[in-house]
């Protein structure tokens, strides 16, 4: 008499340990995936903290670019406020660029004289980053000052430097902006 089954196949011992050895392949592919997700977040998130500085840096080099040397200026550590010419026909505007000591960078704009310290302003930087403003010496020092005091002469350049804690790391964000030449200034010996 024939046999109807094979007698050939697999044990159960061998199915176990098959499954054993997919089950720990597929572990690694899924810990290799899930690391490369961090990974992926983490990045992104830092990108999207380096555009935001980046958008307000620009957003105050073109103010920057409109500054009337012959107004009233303040550069300090933690402020900026200075009057920039139209940017179509109409009056001058007041601009005053706030980095409170509790974080952030706050941006006014307004009519001259009408910005008070309680308005709120657009947040240009989120607030859990530190922000400071250095100025450069329009008589070629390499030094880079904390405040600019001078009534006559506007800095070279302004530097905003952005500093704060991402995900897992710390960014720090360092931005030049050249001021145009003024042509009213009085020229310092090199």
């Amino acid at each position: 008499m024939k046999r109807i089954f094979s007698t050939s196949g697999f044990t159960l011992l061998e199915l176990l340990v098959t499954l054993s050895i997919i089950a720990g392949v597929m572990m690694v592919v899924f810990a290799c995936f899930e690391g490369g997700f961090r990974v992926y977040a983490r990045i992104r998130d830092f990108g999207n903290r380096e555009a935001e500085i980046y958008l307000a840096g620009e957003a105050l080099e073109q103010d920057l670019g409109y500054v009337i040397p012959a107004a009233d200026y303040h550069f300090g550590s933690r402020e900026l406020r200075f009057v920039r010419g139209p940017l179509v026909a109409g009056d001058k505007q007041e601009v005053q660029v706030l980095a409170p000591e509790s974080g952030g960078l706050l941006y006014r704009v307004g009519a001259r004289g009408t910005l008070a310290m309680e308005q709120s302003g657009i947040s240009l930087v989120p607030y859990d980053f530190d922000v400071t403003f250095w100025y450069a010496s329009p008589n070629g020092s390499e030094d880079w000052l904390p405040a600019w005091e001078s009534n006559t002469n506007m800095p070279r350049a302004i530097r905003m430097v952005v500093h704060g804690l991402v995900a897992d790391g710390e960014l720090i964000v360092e931005r030049t902006m050249v001021l145009p030449h003024n042509p009213l200034e009085e020229d310092e010996p090199k």
